[in-house]
């Protein structure tokens, strides 16, 4: 009986884990269709949830015309309006967004890092 309790709860751990599970191997690279208050705030969710509660701004076109997008810390600004310290030290944030079915996700290209980003409407990226 105890074998069987701990077969259906790692069955149900392994059916419910697999529903968020994403995998890349179908993706295309993909835009944003239309931005709303919703879907900036889902993707700035997202995207602090794949760094790790780090917190960014996100710009009303991100991912409208490429499906990547690069972030860079804010230089700090002294008193006088000129940048304290003009040399960079980290390397850019590059965030990717996919169609996945019909979902979209962003990956944290760095660590590879998936998130699915609900609330938000993507269509696949036109060749060119």
């Amino acid at each position: 009986m105890k074998l069987n309790r701990i077969v259906s709860v790692t069955c149900l751990a392994a059916f419910l884990g697999g529903c968020k599970t994403v995998s890349l191997e179908n993706a295309k690279p993909a835009v944003v269709t239309s931005h709303s208050d919703q879907s900036i705030s889902a993707l700035r969710a997202a995207i602090k949830d794949v760094l790790n509660n780090t917190q960014v701004t996100v710009a009303g076109n991100a991912f409208t015309q490429s499906s990547r997008l690069v972030l860079q810390r804010k230089p700090i600004i002294g008193p006088d309006g000129l940048p304290v310290q003009t040399r960079v030290d980290e390397s850019p944030i590059t965030i990717k967004l996919y169609k996945v079915q019909n979902k979209c996700v962003i990956e944290y290209v760095q660590n590879a890092k998936l998130k699915i980003v609900e609330d938000l409407e993507c269509e696949i990226k036109a060749e060119k």
